[in-house]
């Protein structure tokens, strides 16, 4: 949600154009590293090999690994053309062209906005988006996530509505909202090490937790306790 208020608040002050695509199927695009094989599907079995099993060739809706290749995929894509991702979020990505324009794009999932001072810079890179994946073209961004975008250009203004609860309920919290399904990809990642059994997690007491020193403002007292807890000392 920080990135979404950061980007549309560059829209209202710069007086930039904001294009919106949704990508269809967005999940199906993503290219598979390994082998990975499913039973045939109830209904659909070959007669006289129901004993077999399906390979599949590309990425399918409901494989955790769906989300991390949808944005492995769009990823390399957008750096063979010169796009950059920020540093603070790897969904939004940058490229400067000359005459100090620049084009800023902002992936949620299978939601794409597209920023920029040139309309005709913004359809180039809708065709060549186009040309990769099945896109449909929404024209001016109206809503994201569930929230009306309005604008009024000559005061540049840019509003947000969050009428229905599950926006407001994502504005706190990402995670109540089934399309925060890219975070896992990229911050997440934990949950599936855990399933593969790579690591175990274990509760910390909060007097216990030496993370505290680095995460919120201690005593004294308490800062040399973190430090003593993961071996540091004063020389």
């Amino acid at each position: 949600m920080s990135s979404i208020r950061v980007v549309l608040g560059l829209v209202a002050s710069l007086d930039l154009e904001l294009e919106q695509l949704d990508v269809k199927t967005a999940f199906l695009h993503g290219d598979l590293d390994e082998e990975i094989y499913m039973e045939q599907p109830k209904g659909f079995e070959k007669t006289g090999k129901e004993h077999m099993v399906c390979r599949l060739k590309k990425s399918l809706y409901g494989l955790k690994q769906a989300p991390r290749q949808w944005y492995k995929k769009f990823d390399s894509f957008m750096e063979s053309h010169g796009y950059t991702k920020t540093d603070a979020d790897h969904c939004v990505l940058v490229k400067k062209f000359p005459g100090d324009k620049i084009i800023i794009l902002l992936l949620y999932v299978d939601d794409m906005l597209i920023v920029g001072h040139d309309m005709k810079l913004i359809g180039d890179m809708k065709k060549d988006l186009a040309k990769s994946f099945e896109m449909k073209d929404l024209g001016p961004a109206k809503q994201i996530l569930g929230m009306q975008i309005m604008r009024d250009r000559k005061s540049k203004n840019l509003w947000l509505s969050q009428e229905r609860q599950s926006a407001l309920n994502l504005s706190k919290n990402a995670m109540y909202h089934s399309r925060t399904k890219h975070i896992d990809v990229r911050y997440h990642w934990l949950r599936q090490a855990v399933e593969e059994q790579q690591f175990k997690l274990e509760k910390i007491h909060t007097e216990e937790n030496p993370a505290d020193m680095m995460t919120k403002v201690v005593t004294g007292g308490k800062l040399q306790l973190c430090a003593e807890l993961i071996g540091m000392e004063c020389m």
